[in-house]
Parts: C-alpha cells; structure tokens; sequence
C-alpha cells in the first residue's frame, strides 16, 4: 500500500493534543486516472497545439457566455488581480488520453474583499 493523493482526514479523538490524520491508501499495483499539468509555452509549441487552442477558446467562450465577467477598460486608480492559464491532460483509468482541459485562475498574494480562497487553495471570485 502506498499513500494516496489528497490532503488526509483529520480524526478528532477527544483527548488532549493535536487529531490523527487518516491517509488514504492506494494498492500499489492499481493503475489511477490522473492529470498531468503542461505549462502554456510547452502545450502551444507541441504537435497538438490546435487541440490545446480549442480547449482555450472553448473555456473562454464559456465564460463569457455564462457571464462570468464583462470586458472593460482599466480605471488608471484601481489594481488589477492576474490570472493564469492552467492546462491539463486528463486520462481515462486504462492510460488513455480522455480530454484537454484549461482552466483560468486569479493569481495574486493579496485577497481583497471580493476573493476568497476555497478548499483547494485556490482563489474564487464571490
């Protein structure tokens, strides 16, 4: 057995001092389904730069469509939160490449009254 992925459980006994934390364990002969991050350079200089561009276009136009944000000019006396591109191969159980997949996070080292920050550490407009 070896440990597996994900942050582990924390068991709050009841006595004195700090929980015990409960991995999971994964059989090491058991094959997972994962997903491989790729950084933007290397995904749109590869052979498979028209898949990764679809996928791009494709997250975009989502977000558009469901309104996430509205594009407008920079006011010169506000800051602006960055944000970064995240591609990723997703694999089907048996090895096989399932889908790609970009997704666009805020970056920044401050939180302003509008973000938060989610379980996975990510940061998320509310």
């Amino acid at each position: 057995m070896k440990r597996g992925r994900g942050r582990p459980r924390l068991l709050r006994t009841g006595s004195r001092g700090r929980p015990r934390k409960i991995y999971t364990d994964v059989p090491e002969n058991e094959e997972m389904a994962g997903v491989v991050e790729i950084s933007v350079k290397q995904a749109l200089s590869s052979a498979q730069s028209d898949e990764w561009r679809a996928a791009i276009r494709k997250k975009f136009n989502s977000l558009l469509q469901n309104g996430t944000w509205v594009m407008e000019k920079r006011p010169q006396d506000k800051n602006v939160v960055g944000c970064r591109l995240i591609l990723c191969n997703k694999f089907k159980a048996n090895g096989e490449l399932d889908k790609r997949k970009a997704r666009l996070v805020a970056r920044g080292l401050r939180l302003g009254a509008h973000l938060r920050q989610n379980d996975a550490g990510r940061r998320v407009i509310s």
